[in-house]
Parts: C-alpha cells; structure tokens; sequence
C-alpha cells in the first residue's frame, strides 16, 4: 500500500498513471497525484520484482516548477517519450490554474564502485599499503562521457592512517574530479600510511569511497513563471539512478597475534532485566535497569562491539562513555546504541545500562529490547551472539472513590410539626488515582434517591441540581435518559463543604463529620437518646462494601422509626449520573463532585407513617475506561463509596387498643403463675434457718426430760436403801 504524504484532505490517488519503465530497471513505473496537496504534487514510484516499491523515488511538488500552479495533479497522461532522448516523459493537469505541465525525463546513469586495497591486514606498529579506487558507469542512451567527483578517506574517526602521494601533502581525506567515458573504468592509485606509532585501537582502518555527478540537472534552481522551459531542459544531462548508493567501504585488519590470520573467539551475550520479576508496573518505577554479560571462551575478540535496540520511548538515562547513539531519521520507533567493549575482549564483560520509563504510552503492553555482540574475527559459535528481551507491561491504578455530607443528621420538623421549607443539602464525593499508573480516562456514576414510583404517578422527593466541580484534570458530567438538573427559579443557600482543590486526596472524605445541626431541639435530641435500641439484626437495605471507606462517625438509627431512602429499594427511582473524563495522574490529579439536593417532605409524608427518622443514601462507583485492560493492585482501595444524611423529626401520637392491654395483662398473670410453679419446685420457699432452730430447740427439750427421769430413778433408790 502507498499513501504518499498522509495529508489531510491532499486526495492523494485522485489521478493514477502507467508511465512506462522510467529508470530502465525492467520494471514500469507509476505515478499518483495529489491535487489538494497544497498547489499539487505528483508523487513517482518504481516498480520492482515484488511490486511498486513503498517509498515514492521522487516528489514533485506545484510550487517547485510555477508558484502560479495551482491543482497540479488532478490528472496524468501515460508515459511517452516526446523529446527523443528515449525516456518517457508525462503531462499533468492543473485544473484550478489550467495549466498543463510536460514533465520530462534525464538519462539514467549507473555508477560501477570498486575501492581495493594491498592487504587484509596490518601490524598495530607500522603499516604501509596501496589502496586502488575505481569508478565506471552504464545506462541506457546515455551520453559518451559524464563529470564526476570522487572523495576518498581513511579512518576519520581515530586519525590513525593518511593518504601519502606525490601530488599533495598528507592527509586523510582525499578529493578529485574526474571525466568519465562510457564503457571505460577509470582508476586512481594510493598509498595509506601510519600517522602513530604503536596503534593501541584494533578497530579496522575504515576506506570509503563516494562519488556524484558534477553535472546533475536536479540541483538547477526553480524557473520563474517567465523563464523558457525550453531553454532550461537538458534532455541529455543524466541524472544518477535513485536507488543507487554514493557510497562505499572497506576495512583493513590490524593483526592480533592469534593462531590464523582471522581471529576465532567464541562470544556469546546474556541480558536480563534487574529489579523487576515478571512485569513492569507503568509508573511504579521511573528507571529499567538492563545488565549486560558479554563472556568470550576462545581467541582474544577484537573490535568487540554490543549493539542494541532500544525502544525510543524508553532513552538511555545516561551513556556509557564506550557507547554512542546510531540512531538515524528513518528509524522511528526505535534507536541504535553501539558500545565497544573489547581492545581486545580476551574474558569476560559485564555492562550496566539504566532506561528512562517516563515516556511510555500508557497503552504499551509489551517494549522489545534486542541486543548483540560482534566482532572482527570469525565467531566460533555465533548462534548465542544475539539476545531479545520482551518486557510485559502492566497497567495498574487504584482509582479511589470516598464521600462526606454536608451535614450528618437534619432537623426538618418545626415545633409545631411543619415541614421546613428550603432546606438544601450536599453529597460531596473525591476522585483521585493512587497509582501507580497513570489513568488516560476514568468513568464515575453516581445515584442518587429521585422519586418514588407508585404507579401510575411518580412522585419526586429530592431534586437534584448541576453538580460542581474543582479539578484540574477534563471531567463532564451529564444525567442519563430520562432525567435533568433541577434549575431553581431563585438562588438557594448553599452549605459550604470546604472543598480544596489541591494535589493528593482528602483524609476528611474518610469519615463523616462530627457535626451536630444547629436546629437540633431538646426535645428531639432527647427523643433520640432514649429510644436507642439494638437492631444489629435488622440492617436497612443499603449495600456497603467490607473495604468502604471508614466512617467510624456514621450508625445505623433505628430500624422501626426509620424511612430508608436508598437505591436498592423497588419503588425509589434514582437519578443517575455519569461523568468521564482524566487524565488522573498518580497521587496528583483529583476530582472533587459536589451534589447540591433540595428535598420535598410532603411527598415523603406518605411513607414515613409511624417513623420520624429518614435515611436518605447516595451512592459512587468509578471505573477506568482507558487503558482498557488497567488492573487494580491487591488490596486496592475502594472504588465504592455511600453518602448518608439523617433527617429528624417527631413520632406521631397514637393510643394503644384496650385488647392488647387486656392481652398483656393476662400474659403478666400466666408468668408470674409459671415463675412462682417454677421457684417452688426448685424449694425457693423453704424457711432452712427456720427449720434448725426448730429441731435444735426440739433437741433440747427431749434432753432436759431424759435428765429429769434419771434424777427421780435416783431419789427412788434411794429411798428403797434407806
């Protein structure tokens, strides 16, 4: 697929043309406009084995031949060759301007390199060789002789060799323009030397060897709009062939004192990632560290070199002085970092590189790192020369919800029993991301007590107006279908919830407020003390999760005197909520929503029946929406959070039914007849002190009469002695 420029609106492909075998490589050619390309382009692709090449091999641009050109593009001729040079030419429309433009075709010509030198090698001491540059040229009716410049040079980088000659002095890049014949080579000998005296970097002497045409009809200027066309053009004036390369190299070993000409050690590498198990968590860390083993087990390696790919995302944090960036524009996605390690690499080498995280997309799920070794010698094994390390990357943000009232608990009873009018409450919720990861967009809905459904009206008790908002991140909300913000014909007083907009979340969203109302009466608060009872089992109807943000304020009022306003409850209707938005960055971006709600009492009046107690309950959730696949650390804080406000009034009066009197007192009687059965039984009643008095006493007068009775058998016997 081609796509051209990929400018917006250019209509590239509006106008398509065969235009026949443009550089004479077996291949036809096309070419493409693109007329709302600023004046017009035409864009020019050769064909090749495999098809149309991708890269367009010329652009020609309105601007460049005519600035009055205007549309250039919108349609194209097929090639014809109508100046004789045997090249097809092609004309192009310009339909805003109504010019028409002939685009005619140079010659094309094919450089033929040859660079050679006396030796593969020398010694790191002294050195001294011939070097033999060569250039010819081919093409199809092209012209008998071309101008040309050729530029040689020997290692620029470490200045360890120059060219030597008579005809100039010393010196490392030589250059020379030559005038070439057709179907001949021409050749140019040179002696290299040593400029030092022991050579200590083995890398190889680099020779290059470039070359162009002195001649090139490309870089004549543009024309002005009245400059002849035909004056200008050189049908005969070749042109050098796109895809040819002006350049090239070829590499003198230094000798190393291995047991062959070539070296042959046995380098293999090994990468891993450091501080890190599995994954990487996007934002945890700001730094990827990556270790390096390079480890050699044959011949001293020279000119040992580590070559990575690194994802551009992820920028080396600081460059080893060995190494330097290879990078180049055509590599978009990544860069190349060369870093030699081996003058010679005789053992073993061990490399620390530390990669910035920073700029990873938040969509990334997975950075490639390629890494590989080489050398000047013939690697014994080069099959463990190479490494890859794919790193998983992690989206994972704990998006916290927490929420507070205004006020704990209202009085909406007056003293005469009327319904307070006016009254207006907030829910506030807070929104914040406590990373690590960055959040691109997050989805919070909120619910909220509306109306109540008893068919076939509908009845609503709490009105809810526009929400306000304090963030720094783009957040919109908006009520689902079916509902809107209530608009009050006048200003209502507000409570002011002390919001604070600042970088990290509130503590205070963790608890309710300690607050009492202000109207609260005696009465009231006394009524309330002294009908506390325990209804643990009986839990009202709202869902609260075990890891709920504490509110350690907040308890359940009485369940019988209590009217529970709260989504989960069939005949409530809630108004429902939703805002998206973010960015929310880690412990950084917050969003803070402020409910004001005004409630209508008579509507509940209805309901509430023998109760005095309202419950009124809001309800938060957020979830992530982008990155998609985002999960929430163990242990996440919670992403749910309720609202509750208490409003307090009177019980009704009422009398109690003479049966349940009746009734009860009956059941009085049977309990106290079953408690005294029970307490008898059981010798409650029994007098114990009592009765071991009375049987001591008793004892006692039995022992005083057997003492009576001996003392008159002993008068008796003695009378009867006597």
């Amino acid at each position: 697929m081609i796509l051209g420029s990929r400018r917006h609106g250019a209509r590239f492909g509006i106008a398509l043309a065969n235009i026949g075998d443009l550089n004479m490589d077996g291949y036809e050619d096309i070419a493409v406009g693109a007329p709302y390309e600023g004046n017009g382009v035409v864009y020019i692709y050769h064909g090749s084995v495999d098809g149309i090449k991708y890269e367009p091999a010329q652009i020609i641009q309105a601007e460049n031949i005519d600035p009055q050109i205007k549309g250039f593009g919108i349609s194209l001729s097929k090639g014809a060759d109508v100046d004789g040079n045997h090249y097809n030419d092609i004309a192009v429309g310009a339909f805003k301007s109504g010019h028409a433009v002939v685009l005619k075709s140079h010659p094309i010509i094919t450089f033929k390199p040859t660079l050679n030198t006396s030796t593969r090698s020398v010694s790191r001491k002294a050195f001294n060789f011939s070097c033999t540059s060569c250039l010819s040229y081919t093409g199809w009716s092209v012209p008998d002789t071309v101008d040309a410049k050729v530029t040689l040079q020997v290692d620029l980088s470490f200045g360890r060799a120059n060219f030597i000659s008579n005809e100039f002095r010393r010196t490392n890049t030589h250059a020379y323009n030559i005038t070439l014949r057709r179907g001949k080579q021409w050749c140019k000998d040179l002696r290299v030397q040593n400029t030092q005296q022991i050579v200590y970097r083995t890398e190889p002497l680099l020779l290059a060897m470039t070359y162009e045409l002195t001649n090139n009809p490309n870089k004549v200027q543009p024309r002005g709009p009245r400059d002849s066309a035909a004056d200008e053009f050189c049908m005969e004036c070749p042109v050098l062939d796109s895809a040819q390369s002006t350049i090239i190299t070829t590499m003198v070993a230094f000798e190393t004192g291995c047991r062959s000409f070539v070296c042959t050690p046995d380098i293999k590498i090994d990468a891993r990632f450091m501080g890190i198990e599995e994954t990487f968590i996007l934002g945890e860390k700001q730094t990827l560290g990556i270790r390096l083993e390079v480890e050699n087990i044959g011949e001293p390696a020279f000119f040992t070199r580590v070559n990575l790919i690194i994802p551009k995302v992820t920028p080396v944090v600081e460059i080893p002085s060995i190494c330097y960036d290879l990078s180049n524009q055509d590599r978009k996605e990544t860069y190349v970092l060369v870093c030699d390690i081996g003058y010679p690499l005789e053992k073993n080498y061990t490399m620390d590189l530390v990669m910035s995280m920073k700029d990873v997309p938040a969509g990334t799920k997975t950075l490639t790192f390629k890494v590989n070794v080489t050398s000047a010698g013939n690697d014994n094994n080069p099959s463990d020369n190479h490494k890859e390390l794919v790193l998983p990357i992690v989206i994972q943000a704990d998006m916290t919800i927490a929420g507070i009232p205004s006020q704990d608990q209202i009085v909406y009873m007056t003293k005469g029993n009327t319904y307070i009018k006016d009254l207006t409450l907030s829910h506030t919720f807070q929104v914040w991301n406590s990373g690590p990861s960055t959040v691109e967009t997050a989805e919070i809905e909120f619910q909220i007590p509306h109306q109540y459904v008893l068919p076939p009206t509908q009845e609503i008790f709490m009105r809810v107006l526009e929400p306000q908002l304090q963030t720094s991140a783009s957040i919109m909300c908006t009520p689902v279908m079916g509902f809107s913000f209530w608009n009050p014909s006048s200003e209502i007083p507000t409570i002011d919830p002390n919001l604070s907009d600042g970088e990290g979340p509130d503590d205070d969203f963790y608890q309710l407020s300690n607050r009492r109302p202000p109207s609260l009466s005696k009465r009231s608060v006394s009524n309330t003390e002294n009908r506390e009872e325990n209804f643990a089992d009986s839990m009202p109807k709202v869902s609260v999760p075990d890891d709920a943000p504490s509110t350690s304020n907040f308890s359940m009022p009485p369940s019988k005197r209590t009217l529970f306003l709260n989504c989960t409850d069939p005949k409530v209707d809630c108004f429902t909520v939703k805002c998206s938005g973010g960015p929310f960055l880690p412990n950084k971006t917050q969003a803070v929503i402020n409910f004001q709600l005004r409630p209508d009492f008579v509507v509940l009046e209805s309901q509430l029946q023998m109760k005095d107690i309202i419950l009124f309950s809001s309800m938060g959730t957020v979830t992530i929406r982008d990155p998609p696949d985002a999960l929430q650390p163990q242990g996440h804080k919670p992403d749910y959070a309720d609202v509750h406000t208490r409003f307090l009034g009177t019980i009704p009066e009422g009398s109690v039914a003479t049966w349940i009197i009746v009734l009860a007192v009956i059941c009085g009687i049977l309990i106290l007849l079953l408690i005294a059965t029970a307490l008898h039984k059981i010798g409650f009643f029994k007098r114990e002190k009592k009765e071991e008095l009375k049987a001591l006493k008793d004892a006692e007068v039995v022992t005083n009469e057997e003492e009576d009775c001996t003392d008159f058998q002993a008068d008796v016997i003695s009378s009867d002695e006597l």
